[in-house]
């Protein structure tokens, strides 16, 4: 019978696997257990927010530049992922010249993970704010922005993570946590950089030329930096136009964080790799005999 190669046999690895999964549970844990002590950092940070709104403007002093890109077309920062992503497979066909037949299993195997890994954590984010119900900053009493003209709308502040049935007498959307942004952002370019890491690593196995090190080590970097420059600046701009709390945001990210870890987990084991294309290889001469 055939070995299925859906975990990798490198424990390390699966400790490391499994060691950022109970991160991510554990930071979810954590905002949950303390969600009162943390209220003030969240009040903190949503005063500060609130004393940025400009009455003649009806808009955030700081809802410029990158903040304004980031608020109005996330979409693009998930397209850049995506880009990079295909970059690597198209490096792969036409510059080292790595047939997709021979390791069809392969990529689709790290498409399926990516798909699940995306898919999955959507829905439980859905399912998460649909729950908590949870009212965004500028929707609250307490922190709605100087231009807001629906003052009879205003619901009270809400501890994170806790559900809210008061009354919304204007049907707002309540959906602040956790943060559709930051988990999207964070999910997005986490997979970008697993698959940039996983790709040298696999790469490496089946092709040895010089310079597929030096632009796949090129690559991990701008993948890295792209990754600790779009992530926190989600976070600082969800937060700077009153749309998430602190920790709705953190939310997001400790969410993110745990089904990254299970897509590490789930990383192929390049040994059954090279034994599936060896066996492809095999059969394909017995045929030609």
């Amino acid at each position: 019978m055939k070995k299925v190669f859906i975990v990798s046999s490198n424990y390390t690895k699966l400790i490391l696997a499994i060691t950022v999964v109970l991160i991510g549970i554990l930071t979810l844990i954590l905002i949950s257990s303390f969600s009162a002590k943390l209220s003030s950092l969240d009040k903190g940070l949503a005063q500060w927010a609130q004393s940025q709104s400009i009455l003649q403007t009806e808009d955030y002093k700081f809802n410029t530049g990158a903040v304004f890109f980031i608020n109005a077309y996330l979409a693009i920062i998930f397209v850049i992922s995506i880009i990079i992503v295909l970059a690597l497979v198209l490096y792969d066909i036409f510059a080292l010249r790595l047939s997709i037949s021979k390791h069809l299993f392969t990529y689709v195997y790290i498409l399926a993970a990516y798909i699940a890994y995306f898919v999955l954590s959507i829905i439980l984010l859905l399912i998460l704010k649909s729950y908590f119900r949870r009212p965004r900053p500028y929707q609250t009493l307490e922190f709605y922005p100087v231009f807001s003209t629906d003052l009879q709308c205003k619901l009270p502040f809400q501890l994170s993570f806790r559900r809210y049935s008061g009354p919304n007498p204007c049907s707002y959307p309540l959906e602040s946590c956790p943060s559709g942004h930051t988990l999207i952002t964070a999910v997005s370019y986490f997979s970008m950089l697993w698959f940039s890491v996983f790709n040298f690593k696999f790469t490496r196995k089946f092709v040895h030329k010089k310079y597929n090190t030096f632009l796949h080590i090129i690559c991990i970097f701008l993948t890295t930096c792209l990754t600790v420059i779009f992530v926190p600046t989600v976070i600082i701009a969800r937060m700077s136009v009153l749309m998430h709390f602190l920790t709705d945001v953190l939310g997001g990210l400790g969410l993110s964080v745990a089904f990254f870890g299970v897509l590490m987990f789930f990383e192929p084991d390049f040994q059954v790799c090279a034994q599936i294309r060896a066996d492809k290889i095999i059969r394909g001469n017995g045929a030609q005999q």
